[in-house]
């Protein structure tokens, strides 16, 4: 009988081990694993925070009419009508006048899969009637304005006039 007691207090101890304080342990473990998680989630969201609040601060710093400039340089919309006015408004500066204006949106047609890029594109289309030196000024101011543009083809065909016409061709941005 004294052989026997300390065999079932063994056994007794074996099956709390397997079927209470291992379970228990691993789920201590497991639960330990998950707080480390969380306490590094928790530690990446305040450092969030402290850059949210440093960047919307310097954006509180600049002023209305400076952020007014910044959406004509890059909008966040592409509005076409407006484009063609302000381009309309340079030509006339320089007695010009637009003809066969033509929009196009869209992607680069060279790139493979969807798009990643974070601003789209529109190519604008036009023709003027301008003598050279004219036309030279209407693209300097062209490229002086505020709204960012590439001109991406220039074709013309000369006359026996002084004046030429001209097949102009720029591509703009905006914040998609």
């Amino acid at each position: 009988m004294r052989f026997f007691i300390p065999i079932i207090l063994l056994a007794v101890s074996f099956s709390a081990f397997v079927w209470f304080i291992d379970p228990a342990y691993q789920t201590i473990k497991e639960l330990t694993r998950d707080a480390a998680v969380f306490d590094e989630a928790l530690g990446n969201s305040k450092e969030l925070q402290a850059i949210r609040d440093r960047v919307l601060s310097e954006f509180n710093a600049i002023t209305p009419n400076d952020r007014d400039l910044l959406l004509k340089l890059l909008p966040n919309t592409v509005d076409n009508v407006r484009l063609v006015r302000d381009i309309d408004g340079i030509a006339s500066r320089h007695n010009m006048t637009l003809r066969s204006v033509r929009v196009e949106l869209g992607e680069d047609d060279r790139s493979v899969g969807p798009s990643v890029r974070i601003y789209g594109t529109a190519t604008v289309s036009f023709a003027v009637s301008a003598q050279y030196r004219p036309f030279l000024s209407f693209l300097a101011e062209l490229e002086r304005s505020l709204r960012l543009v590439d001109i991406i083809h220039i074709a013309f065909v000369s006359s026996d006039q002084d004046v030429s016409e001209y097949q102009v061709s720029i591509r703009t941005y905006w914040l998609k």
